[in-house]
């Protein structure tokens, strides 16, 4: 099948790809008094002009910006002072960061942050959240209700999740601070035979805490005897023992 040529009647000549760009450019933006200057051809979803310069697909704003004000630096982005994206009015045009963009949207309100049930990959309502703060079963049980990891159920009880929605108790956070004389007599006990249950539950700590401080992971800085681990352990009693002797195919002594 022939497909017919586009007929040039010359209504258009900013669609001939071999005329200037200015002539391209400024014949598909619309010029108005004392506002903006919107761009009247190929747009994007978010608004912006589109046109064929500098041998890419290249938005129509900061090709205006480059035919009158000339070159854009590296790692500049163009911005609008009228917050019109298909404006190409120069006036209206400025060169800054990435930062000071944002900065910019910011401040105009166009970024609004998407939290909570607004964003499209929440599983969860402000009132399931506020009804898991509330619940005091295990995680496990909590995060098979709702469909979600025990980690999530960890995190909004923590409020490290969801810190938006001011529902439940506080967390509990656990500050553990123990002087040298404590650290020094915990391993001074674990030495001699103690087992880290009965300490753990003498101070209110779990045991692994009170075998961090036996072994040395944690108050490094304080002295005292330091409890091996299982795997040195293992390595030491495996280095100790006596290495076999070589023996002959042909037996035993003579």
């Amino acid at each position: 099948m022939l497909h017919k040529r586009p007929v040039r009647d010359g209504s258009r000549p900013w669609r001939n790809r071999y005329l200037p760009l200015e002539t391209r450019l400024w014949g598909r933006v619309e010029k108005r008094d004392g506002g903006c200057w919107p761009f009247i051809g190929k747009r994007t979803r978010a608004g912006y002009g589109q046109i064929k310069a500098f041998g890419k697909a290249t938005f129509a704003h900061r090709v205006a910006y480059v035919l009158v004000k000339g070159p854009i630096p590296d790692g500049l982005v163009v911005m609008h002072a009228c917050d019109n994206p298909p404006c190409c009015n120069p006036d209206h045009l400025s060169v800054g960061t990435y930062s000071d963009n944002a900065v910019d949207a910011r401040n105009k309100g166009r970024l609004r942050p998407v939290c909570g049930e607004d964003a499209y990959q929440a599983k969860l309502t402000a009132e399931q959240v506020a009804a898991i703060r509330n619940d005091s079963r295990p995680s496990r049980h909590v995060a098979a209700d709702y469909g979600i990891a025990k980690s999530t159920v960890r995190s909004i009880r923590q409020k490290r999740a969801w810190k938006h929605v001011d529902a439940g108790p506080e967390p509990k956070r656990q500050v553990l601070h123990f002087n040298d004389e404590q650290v020094l007599e915990i391993r001074m006990r674990t030495a001699a035979g103690e087992s880290s249950v009965a300490i753990g539950r003498e101070l209110g700590v779990h045991r692994r805490y009170i075998r961090d401080v036996a072994r040395g992971k944690v108050y490094k800085h304080v002295g005292g005897p330091i409890q091996p681990t299982r795997s040195y352990i293992r390595v030491k009693a495996r280095t100790q023992q006596p290495a076999p002797s070589p023996s002959g195919k042909g037996g035993g002594e003579s």
